[in-house]
């Protein structure tokens, strides 16, 4: 259902969002497998899940097609992750990524050929 925005509502919304903004406070998970960039993250079924990548620096052309997750504690906090069998189908860093009914939607991004970007979509259930 939605509701209509009030003047009274949006003035509320402004004078309390930045006091719980203030709030916030990061708390370190744990370490991945290794250091990455430019990967794709999702959460579904209690996991996080992070795709593909780049595991160099910057300017790198390791552009990578492994999947690792975790599982999310009842407690909000993140368990240890893991790489996966499972692969992506190419190499991909900067690409999209979504949840739908049970299954991960990865599209776009990079991959090593030059940096060539992907006009792409691939799924796999969960």
């Amino acid at each position: 259902m939605m509701r209509e925005v009030t003047r009274r509502t949006a003035l509320t919304m402004l004078l309390i969002l930045p006091v719980c903004l203030y709030a916030l406070e990061w708390t370190p998970g744990p370490k991945l497998p290794y250091s990455v960039l430019n990967a794709a993250a999702v959460t579904a079924q209690g996991r996080i899940y992070i795709l593909g990548g780049s595991s160099g620096g910057v300017d790198s052309s390791n552009i990578i097609d492994t999947i690792m997750s975790a599982p999310l504690n009842p407690d909000g906090s993140i368990g240890e992750f893991k790489i996966h069998s499972a692969k992506l189908p190419i190499p991909l860093a900067g690409q999209g990524a979504g949840v739908i009914d049970g299954q991960i939607y990865i599209y776009g991004g990079y991959n090593n050929n030059n940096y060539t970007v992907t006009g792409q979509c691939w799924v796999i259930p969960i």
